[in-house]
């Protein structure tokens, strides 16, 4: 994308003097699965299907089939007893999703090879979805893409607008991945992308074109430091006049490196049952306060300038920088970096920046959120840090790594995350991808609250993980998302040259050996797996097949692959 002329170059990082490491938490939860293709302990009605039973008449059953076990935790082992290694196609689809958010083609499946998935991990360092895909991977993170709740106190209304600020964080880490720069530019970079939506909401330059994202740069006054001079950041995580920026500055901790004071030991030996004036006095006087608000509270006085609660609910306000509230701010708690002076968030971005438990954070991101497995137990990790460090901090480099480890190679399946799923299904589809990654049509299921949580998923706001197991609620999100999707799709295929369709066969097959293999491809297109024209699964999609309406008959199919259990899993 066209960037704006370059400023003055950053300052030279500041020396520090460090704290230790915090703890994260895992990503993903791992789940196996049967040579029936169901995940194990998981009720009968989410092995298959089909599209002709409505959902919802399902339901008064699908109770009664409970599964007898809960589903294993986020890393939990797995023995080899239970599933062989992944094979070079089941390795194929893992990697294709894990970095790029879709699967691979029926063709590349059937001539994977060890030599393959090797080209397909350097490919994926050239590949622009690598770079949405890390975006959504820290939204894991930043919750912020379905966040909604400060924006309706504000009157904003319209779905582009808000979708356009909460997304404007994560848009800088998509293009910086893209561009192949140091993730430190996430804290550093004095330009920032804007989309057409926001560009005008703050009256900025707008660089993009066709809807996209383009580097810009605010120049209301404020500081410039990255993502920490977003709007977008800073409305989902609010201040006020009671909490004096410290739910931002414990933000910052724990997303950028790991580090949340939340997990520090206190022991109040004091009246905890006071409120107001007596509450700062405590936190300044008493030691069991001190061991994090000495730490913490010099953090949040370089976050006064930003929206607060305290300002009058107006988009207008909520988007303006104030150098007086980050003045007064600023004198109520002098800002410092455990114990190294400082001024502003340009300050504060390029302390993050230079603090060595920074990079170790960003590979702990990338471990659990791939691998689903502890980060403090993976025997790979010092060789990542430095790995990471030695190139340059590049975040492309660092989840191809991440690929070649023992705990991602386990054989364990896992759930797909919001993002997964739904552009996979649209890619598969052969749908139109937009800024998401996703159909427009599919939008939805991927930043609305609620579908999100239907699907096992987040909401960014009050569901902050994902479910471990399977649940009813899946089949309702399967068919939502096949319903949605599945006409539109058929109707852009049947518009192809023959040759080049991807759901229909070229000509109108009848014929029982040619739509058998039409069914076997169409399989691997969607669940990642090879099998045999005349295996079974086949026989149950050629059962359905036969069974409906001349007109309707490869709707049917492709509407179950689209809802099909396997689909969700990774």
């Amino acid at each position: 994308m066209p960037r704006p002329p370059a400023g003055p170059p950053p300052a030279a990082p500041p020396t520090l003097v460090m704290a230790r490491e915090g703890r994260g938490g895992p990503g993903g939860e791992p789940t196996d699965i049967l040579a029936t293709g169901r995940p194990v302990d998981t009720p009968p009605f989410l092995v298959y299907a089909p599209a002709v039973v409505p959902a919802v008449a399902m339901l008064p059953w699908l109770f009664a089939c409970a599964p007898s076990a809960p589903a294993p935790r986020a890393g939990a082992p797995v023995s080899a007893s239970k599933a062989e290694p992944l094979d070079d196609a089941a390795t194929l689809t893992r990697l294709d999703l894990d970095l790029l958010g879709r699967r691979p083609t029926p063709a590349a499946l059937v001539a994977a090879d060890g030599a393959a998935v090797a080209a397909a991990r350097a490919a994926a360092l050239d590949d622009p979805d690598l770079a949405r895909r890390a975006a959504w991977l820290w939204n894991d993170t930043l919750h912020l893409a379905a966040w909604r709740d400060d924006l309706a106190r504000l009157s904003v209304l319209n779905d582009a607008t808000m979708r356009g600020l909460a997304w404007e964080p994560l848009a800088g880490i998509e293009a910086i991945v893209a561009e192949d720069r140091p993730f430190t530019d996430v804290l550093t970079s004095a330009d920032w992308p804007e989309g057409e939506v926001t560009a005008a909401l703050w009256d900025l330059p707008y660089t993009g074109t066709g809807g996209s994202w383009g580097w810009t740069r605010y120049a209301d006054g404020r500081p410039l430091s990255g993502i920490l001079s977003t709007n977008g950041l800073w409305m989902r995580y609010q201040a006020d006049q009671t909490n004096f920026h410290r739910r931002r500055a414990n933000m910052l901790t724990r997303v950028f490196l790991c580090a949340d004071f939340f997990d520090r030991d206190v022991d109040i030996g004091f009246d905890a049952a006071i409120g107001g004036a007596d509450i700062e006095d405590a936190v300044k006087q008493e030691p069991a306060c001190a061991n994090c608000h000495s730490g913490l509270d010099p953090l949040a006085g370089f976050l006064g300038g930003f929206s607060e609660r305290s300002e009058p609910a107006d988009l207008a306000s909520a988007g303006r920088y104030s150098p007086w509230l980050a003045t007064y701010a600023a004198a109520r708690s002098p800002p410092a970096y455990f114990g190294n002076p400082g001024l502003t968030v340009t300050d504060l971005g390029r302390f993050i920046a230079a603090d060595p438990r920074f990079p170790r954070c960003v590979v702990r991101r990338a471990y659990e959120g791939l691998t689903g497995a502890s980060f403090d137990a993976a025997p790979e990790r010092e060789a990542l840090v430095h790995g990471f460090l030695d190139g340059g901090q590049r975040w492309d480099t660092l989840v191809v790594a991440v690929t070649e480890t023992e705990a991602w190679a386990d054989p364990a399946l896992r759930r797909q995350s919001a993002d997964q799923r739904i552009t996979a299904v649209s890619d598969a589809l052969g749908l139109p991808r937009g800024p998401t990654g996703a159909w427009s049509g599919l939008d939805d299921a991927l930043l609305d609250g609620e579908l999100r949580v239907m699907g096992g998923d987040t909401d960014d706001v009050n569901v902050l993980l994902r479910a471990s197991a399977p649940s009813p609620a899946d089949v309702l999100y399967a068919e939502w998302i096949a319903q949605t999707a599945v006409p539109e799709a058929l109707t852009l295929d049947a518009a192809r040259a023959p040759a080049d369709r991807l759901l229909l066969p070229p000509h109108d097959e009848t014929d029982e050996p040619n739509v058998r293999a039409q069914l076997a491809t169409l399989y691997a297109r969607f669940t990642g797996l090879l099998v045999a024209a005349d295996g079974p699964e086949v026989d149950r999609l050629y059962t359905l097949w036969g069974a409906a309406d001349a007109d309707a008959r490869w709707e049917e199919v492709v509407e179950a692959l689209a809802r099909h259990p396997r689909g969700a899993l990774r």
